[in-house]
């Protein structure tokens, strides 16, 4: 029973240390070249067209995408400069800055 326990404990330990390592937030952060309204348009046009959801205004909202490798969830806030996005959930093999690549693509 004790060596069940431990061995629960450290497969434990070694998921959460994999998913803090792996699975981190991404944060990124543009400057405003347009207006925000337009900003928030070109995003959530991109992500519905992609298939994914979102929800928002110009000052912040949350949007989830399916991709072949996974889904990707983030929220995003709008200040007078910035539009600033945290992928909060992503999949384990992807990168942040493919993340952050696709974005500037459509951003």
């Amino acid at each position: 029973m004790q060596l069940y326990l431990r061995r629960t404990l450290v497969r434990q330990q070694y998921y959460s240390t994999l998913k803090t390592i792996y699975m981190s937030d991404c944060n990124f952060s543009f400057t405003l070249s347009q207006p925000a309204s337009i900003m928030v348009n070109k995003a959530k046009t991109a992500i519905e067209n992609a298939g994914g959801s979102f929800a928002g205004n110009d000052d912040s909202g949350s949007f989830t995408l399916s991709t072949m490798a996974g889904k990707i969830e983030g929220n995003y806030s709008i200040n007078n400069t910035h539009f600033d996005i945290n992928i909060t959930s992503k999949p384990m093999f992807v990168p942040c800055s493919l993340i952050e690549n696709e974005l500037k693509k459509f951003l």
